[in-house]
Order: structure tokens, then sequence, then C-alpha cells
């Protein structure tokens, strides 16, 4: 399980690093005529040829995009696309076509078809650009200010951006995986766009999952989950947050907000962590701060909100899908969950750890056992200098403890002798816990 997410990360890493724009990915609706897909158009930091774009689609569960009537024709040509074009998933295999023999003739032996073994679409045409034997991508080439369709080979001219496209359903239930993991409805806590259940061999149950909102699309990594079955008071629900290490959701960007209503969607408001302190006595514009006590930066109050209507709708937030409201503290379907806490500070937000098996959490509370070694009596003891929690103490360890070097606050992860600074001292407890640490 760890190293399958190793490899995971590290394939999300090398799109992240590559890709300097995507456009957010977007459905075909089959309300609006389509076929359910998603899709998106991904420009990277640099050129690549067309196997190197087919191998980044399907790193992230997708494949390059194929095109298979007029109207999804129509579809891929409204996306924006840089001026130098971007691979589809087409592809003339052995063109027979000899280097400098011209354009626009038919390729002996060398008909256009996609990668993914769909049937060529005609309207495309069977005549490519051919510049030497091989196998060849197709690339969608810009054609001026709203780039157009234009079928041209470009193996060995690589471009900067390519589609990808989305359409496998594993579990079979008649809806695109990668929506479903993107919306919570099915588990997908390795990121890599196809459900775990799916991966593990075992039956896949619609419901609420967790969802991460993923610092390769933009976002911040921490995880959201909209607690269906919590008490509908807000107090109880704070509580309720806090018992699984989260908090209610705060809120600092609209492209944060949109990121959680687009998860919710149809959800009639939902909980979050904004209140006013103290809870009576202020002006309903005044005292709003965040449970977290970070700063209130962003806050789209409905029109003429908060406004305290009749004396006591105050105190308490509901968020619907387009804006805030100042509410009683009871009486609003559920509340939204965000877990951001780090313990180990080593980046990643603690929740996806656990819920990727990567740490344990026997007692069920949300936070890493290892991160509460030696405080509750059911779980392992500390390990003095294991300061990333990998069961020993070693040279990662040691630059942990020497990036903090110096003073330190109370309750300071590298302060090992508890003398408010890191130096030689805590060095020496370390070395002197150096392996294996003892079960």
């Amino acid at each position: 399980m760890k190293h399958h997410t190793i490899q995971v990360a590290a394939a999300l890493a090398l799109l992240a690093s590559s890709a300097v724009h995507a456009q957010q990915a977007v459905q075909w609706k089959v309300a609006d005529g389509g076929n359910g897909h998603w899709y998106q158009t991904v420009r990277l930091t640099t050129f690549c040829a067309f196997d190197s774009a087919a191998r980044i689609a399907r790193s992230v569960g997708g494949h390059l995009a194929t095109i298979n009537t007029e109207a999804e024709l129509n579809l891929i040509g409204s996306f924006d696309s840089p001026q130098g074009g971007a691979w589809t998933g087409g592809v003339v295999q052995n063109s027979g076509c000899y280097l400098g023999s011209g354009c626009n003739i038919p390729c002996v032996g060398g008909e256009p078809t996609w990668e993914s073994g769909e049937p060529w679409y005609a309207p495309l045409g069977n005549y490519v650009n051919c510049w030497g034997g091989g196998r060849y991508g197709l690339a969608a080439a810009n054609g001026g200010f709203r780039w157009q369709p234009v079928w041209v080979d470009q193996y060995g001219n690589p471009i900067d951006s390519l589609i990808v496209e989305w359409d496998a359903d594993c579990n079979a239930d008649g809806v695109v995986d990668y929506g479903q993991c993107h919306d919570g409805t099915l588990p997908d806590y390795n990121g890599n766009n196809i459900p775990d259940c799916c991966e593990q061999g075992v039956a896949c149950f619609v419901g609420s999952y967790p969802v991460q909102w993923r610092v390769e699309d933009g976002g911040n990594g921490h995880w959201y989950e909209l607690a269906v079955n919590t008490p509908r008071n807000w107090i109880d629900a704070r509580s309720c947050a806090m018992s699984i290490g989260g908090h209610l959701a705060t809120f600092h960007s609209q492209d944060e907000w949109h990121f959680i209503e687009s998860k919710f969607d149809g959800v009639q408001g939902y909980w979050i962590g904004l209140f006013q302190d103290p809870p009576t006595g202020l002006p309903p514009d005044q005292g709003w701060r965040w449970v977290t006590d970070e700063p209130l930066t962003f806050n789209p109050w409905c029109p003429g909100e908060p406004n305290d209507w009749v004396g006591y709708q105050q105190w308490v937030v509901q968020a619907f899908s387009t804006c805030w409201d100042d509410t009683t503290e009871s009486g609003i379907q559920a509340p939204v969950v965000e877990w951001s806490a780090d313990c180990n500070n080593d980046a990643i937000v603690d929740y996806g750890q656990i819920l990727q098996g990567q740490f344990a959490d026997a007692n069920t509370d949300g936070i890493p056992d290892t991160c509460q070694c030696g405080t509750i009596p059911s779980l392992p003891t500390c390990c003095p200098g294991d300061l990333d929690y990998d069961a020993a103490v070693g040279g990662a360890d040691i630059g942990l403890l020497l990036s903090n070097w110096g003073p330190c606050g109370s309750a300071c992860l590298y302060d090992l002798n508890n003398d408010d600074k890191v130096n030689g001292g805590d060095l020496g407890l370390l070395l002197a816990g150096w392996g294996p640490c003892p079960n």
C-alpha cells in the first residue's frame, strides 16, 4: 500500500512540476447532450513528444482526448489552447511517408486511429501532414484567437500542451469515476483519480467521503467532508469536528469556497466555522471570527446580511451555494469538517496520511498515534529523537533538528530536553537513541 502510494505521489508530482497551467477539468454533461466524460487542457513548462504526453495523461487516470462526434469536436474546439496546439490521442502508425515528401497526401499504411482503440472520426479526414515513417501523434493546432482542431503530425516536433479525457467507470454504475473521486461520492485517498475500492477489488459504495483540495490543483492540501450524520446544533457540530481531529471549515478565498460548494452541490445550507464573539451584544456586522483564529479576509455575505433578523439570528453562519447568512445555532442540515493539522511537520496534512494507511489511528480521533505517543496509555510510547515518526532515529531526524536550530518556544517538537531551544543537548539526546525505536 505504501509503495503504491509513493508511486502515485511521484506521478502526480511529476505532472504538478511540469504543468504551468491547467484549465479546470470540465464535464460534458449527459443533460447537455454529452457523454458524461471529463476533459482538461494542461500546459507544461517544457515541450514533450506524443508518447510523453500520453504517459502524463495515463499517470492521472485518464488518456489523451479522442473525438468521436461533431459535438465533441466542437466541445474540444471551445477550450482555450496555447498557440502551439495541444496533444490529443490520435496516432498514425508506420506512415510510409518520406522526409520532405510534402503535405496532404495519403499516408500509405498510415490511416489515423485513436490511441484508445476507438474508431477514427471520419470528418477529421484520413490525410495528415507526414514527415517520415514511424509512429505519429496528432495535435489540435491553434488557428488564431480561438483555436480550431487542425490535425497535423507532431511526433518530431514536440509541443507543450495536452488535452486529458477521463471516461473510466470501473464499478459500472453509469457515472465516470473521475467526477466521483472529486466530489467524494467514492473514495480516492491516494489521489490518482481511480476509486480506491476498484483498485482494492472490493465493492464500491456511493456515499460521502473526504476529499482533498490538492496542491497540484492550486489548493492547500487540506481535506474536507460533509458530515451528514452529525448533530444539527452548531456548538455540537463544532465539538464533533474537533473530536475527529478537524474543525468546522474556514474559507480564505473564492477558490477555496467554490471548491467546497462544487463538491456538495445541492446541499441546502451547511455549517461553517465562522461565528460572532461574544455571541450577543454586538452589531450584526462586527465581531466575526473563524474557529481557528485565522484572520477573516473573505466573507461573501448575502445581500443585506448579516442582519440579526428579528433579534435572534446572530453569531453563527450557514453557507449556501451563492452566499452566507447569519442564523440561529440550530436547524442546519450538516457541517463541513476541514482537516489541516500537520503534527509531524512533514508538509502533508495528517488526516490524508491516516486515510492512506501511512499512519495508524487506533483511537480514531483523526490524529496519528505516533503524534500522541506517551500521552495516551493505549498508544505507543515515545521514541526520543524520532522527529519524522518513522519508528527510527536516523539522518532525516538530524536534518529536521538542525533546520530548527536555535531558540524554540514551548511545545516545540525539536526541543528534546525542554529548555526552549534546540542545541547540542538535543542533538546528544537524538544520537543516544540512534536506530530503530523499541517496540
